[in-house]
């Protein structure tokens, strides 16, 4: 025997090939009534996460054969249990404010991060384009270096600019999202009988960061035409 038959893959360990051959449709259609949040809830092994795994870009491409731009949609698969962070570590600040704060804080860079990884791994025809990497270049300045009070000029270099400028926005992102999971762990690691140290990096949110962002992405050129 090669391989182990009791090996557990689960959705977000695989590639879009292995996905779609997985996948057993059901036979009822599903319809969405309106627009806006939906909630899926099923028992554990059902579907769920496979379901939501399918509307990501690289397994839209295999079944309706067409590129990003033709897609109906721009789809981000970005799992809460990937976020490294364990719940105990809010509990230093579960009864403050700042708990609130700094969750929004945590939750808007990660699905941030998310969205533009995705963006940058179906976008590579799309950038051999001068004018589409002008226009991504002007998107990341407003959109992720100015709200997190970056330099894309002191940090960037042309060579980095012209190459692969969402993997250095992405990295500026996680680098920021490093610097709180740090802060939280220094909580836990000096206890309930220190003092309280309050967070004294870049805090960003919803509606200033996150929204803003999604809502000028979809207006890239390369974005889905049903987006």
């Amino acid at each position: 025997m090669k391989s182990n038959p009791f090996t557990v893959s689960s959705p977000e360990m695989m590639d879009a090939a292995e996905m779609r051959r997985l996948y057993v449709p059901l036979a009822e259609d599903f319809e969405i009534d309106d627009t806006g949040h939906v909630f899926v809830h099923g028992h554990r092994g059902c579907g769920k996460s496979m379901m939501l795994r399918l509307l990501a870009p690289d397994c839209k491409f295999i079944e309706l054969d067409k590129p990003l731009k033709d897609l109906p949609f721009l789809g981000v698969y970005a799992t809460i249990k990937s976020t490294d962070l364990d719940i105990s570590e809010f509990a230093r600040v579960k009864d403050q404010y700042a708990g609130i704060v700094l969750a929004e804080h945590s939750l808007s860079l990660f699905l941030a991060s998310k969205i533009l990884q995705s963006l940058r791994d179906h976008t590579a025809e799309y950038l051999k384009s001068e004018s589409a990497r002008k226009e991504l270049d002007v998107f990341l300045q407003a959109y992720v270096f100015q709200r997190l009070r970056l330099s894309i000029e002191s940090n960037l270099t042309e060579a980095q600019r012209i190459s692969d400028p969402l993997r250095y926005a992405i990295d500026a992102i996680d680098s920021k999202y490093g610097e709180f999971i740090d802060y939280f762990r220094q909580l836990s690691i000096a206890g309930e009988s220190q003092e309280y140290t309050p967070f004294r990096g870049r805090v960003v949110g919803y509606r200033e960061f996150l929204f803003p962002l999604c809502a000028s992405i979809t207006e890239l050129t390369c974005m889905p035409s049903g987006v």
